[in-house]
């Protein structure tokens, strides 16, 4: 599984990993790498399946497989990709789906990271029932999206709760709808499948394994997502949380300048030269 990827800043300075959300890619960060790369090497990752990674496409995950072979593969992906960067040491910054990886890809490789910041990412889900109720519920999106394209699929996801502050702002909802139009629908529904907490093994029981700084950024419109955050910045050592106003799930596309303010007021990123 071959990671592509986008690079903005010096070499030699800190390395920062950005990894995007479902429907994404690396692209989506290029305005906040923009703001970052006088002080930081910026790395965007295209996850497999996504942008210029269409062509690893995930490993489709079983009940037999808790764990998801489609993270596994993505981890020793990552971690390869890391290698040919030359990057030793990094800050690992996530959102959702991306968040969820990247707290999978720290606890499996706790050396690499120095400390993690995830925006709108879940650690999984612990409760059996609530599993299988997600995987099917997943499912259903997939099919939808297969059956039905692209366009009428963004339409739908939009139109969910969890998005409703994006609606409240319709210029930038058409305007990232307009940016995940390009998407190939048959490989984002086997992403969709393949990485849904329905499958992933959670990781809330292994939060106090992970001693290096974490800082969890949620949208104050998001209920859901800055209860998930107080609970996992309790649950992490040296964990904190950072409501921004004004925000629902996708904070750096709906606030930037306070996303970066929140990333600036975190030490390992503000203190870091």
């Amino acid at each position: 599984m071959k990671l592509a990827h986008i690079e903005l800043g010096p070499v030699d300075a800190p390395a920062l990993i950005f990894l995007h959300g479902f429907l994404g890619c690396a692209e989506d960060w290029r305005p906040v790498m923009s703001e970052l790369a006088n002080e930081f090497r910026c790395i965007a990752i295209d996850l497999p399946g996504y942008g210029s990674s269409r062509g690893s496409a995930p490993v489709r995950a079983s009940d037999e497989r808790p764990d998801g072979r489609a993270t596994l593969n993505f981890t020793g992906s990552f971690h390869e990709l890391l290698s040919q960067l030359h990057v030793s040491r990094c800050g690992l910054i996530g959102y959702s789906l991306g968040g969820r990886l990247a707290l999978h890809f720290a606890l499996r490789h706790p050396k690499l990271v120095e400390f993690l910041v995830l925006e709108s990412a879940s650690p999984g889900i612990d409760d059996s029932h609530d599993r299988i109720a997600r995987r099917e519920a997943d499912e259903k999106w997939a099919a939808m999206l297969e059956r039905e394209g692209l366009a009428e699929f963004l339409d739908a996801w939009y139109a969910q709760d969890l998005f409703a502050s994006l609606r409240a702002k319709p210029d930038l909802l058409a305007q990232i709808k307009a940016r995940r139009l390009s998407g190939d629908s048959h490989l984002l529904a086997n992403n969709l499948r393949d990485f849904s907490p329905g499958f992933i093994l959670s990781l809330w029981p292994r939060l106090a394994e992970w001693r290096a700084p974490l800082l969890f950024i949620a949208g104050e419109l998001d209920k859901k997502y800055c209860d998930i955050g107080s609970r996992v910045a309790r649950l992490c050592p040296r964990g904190s949380l950072r409501i921004v106003r004004d925000s629902g799930h996708a904070v750096h596309e709906e606030n930037r300048a306070d996303f970066l303010a929140a990333l600036r007021e975190f030490p390992m990123i503000g203190n870091s030269r």
